[in-house]
């Protein structure tokens, strides 16, 4: 099992771009809005992958927003919880459907510092299938509690932990995860029009 993920975020901010090597040593998916149930995943989990293996044929993507703590404060990025309905409903077993799929992340990020109004984005999963794409899930941020609170009530204080990342899952769920080749997520923040958003293809085993 590895120990840590090299993540290469492209970062664009008032500066530029940059690319720092930030080093994530934790994983952990929370469920929004409520955000109360806090999954501790295996590090090895997280990829920046392009396509996926999965067993099984009823795990599906859904869009995620990923707070990355980096060096020079919060990062944030675009993710796919990738995860199995049938397994992961709500109760004793619901951590298994998140831990049997990897969670893939995007490298475009900005700093969460910039983005004060994160509030005001939002989530959105597709199905992809060739060149059709499907929407099978819309989240407006507005319907959760703050970033502020939901990265407090996970880490007991302001800031995400050092070398740390959370996934903040939207739940999407596809009713059809036969029909799919692959999923696109996106996040889209209205007030400046910036989308950052991966799409990943999905191998069966």
């Amino acid at each position: 099992m590895s120990d840590s993920f090299l993540y290469q975020p492209h970062v664009h901010g008032a500066d530029g771009v940059l690319t720092p090597d930030l080093a994530v040593d934790s994983l952990t998916v929370v469920l929004a809005p409520a955000a109360k149930e806090i999954m501790p995943l295996p590090i090895n989990l997280l990829t920046c992958a392009t396509t996926l293996q999965q067993p099984g044929d009823t795990a599906c993507g859904s869009a995620a927003m990923v707070v990355v703590a980096g060096g020079r404060g919060a990062i944030i990025t675009v993710g796919s919880d990738h995860w199995d309905p049938e397994l992961g409903a709500a109760g004793a077993n619901s951590v298994l459907g998140h831990l049997t799929c990897a969670k893939p992340i995007a490298r475009e990020t900005v700093r969460l510092e910039d983005h004060d109004a994160v509030r005001g984005s939002v989530l959105r999963t597709y199905r992809t299938r060739g060149e059709d794409q499907t929407l099978i899930g819309e989240t407006p941020l507005r319907d959760w509690p703050p970033i502020s609170e939901i990265i407090a009530h996970w880490s007991g204080g302001t800031k995400p932990p050092p070398r740390s990342a959370l996934m903040i899952s939207a739940g999407h769920r596809d009713a059809a995860p036969g029909q799919a080749e692959g999923y696109r997520v996106e996040l889209k923040f209205p007030e400046t029009g910036m989308r950052l958003q991966y799409a990943y293809s999905v191998r069966r085993l």
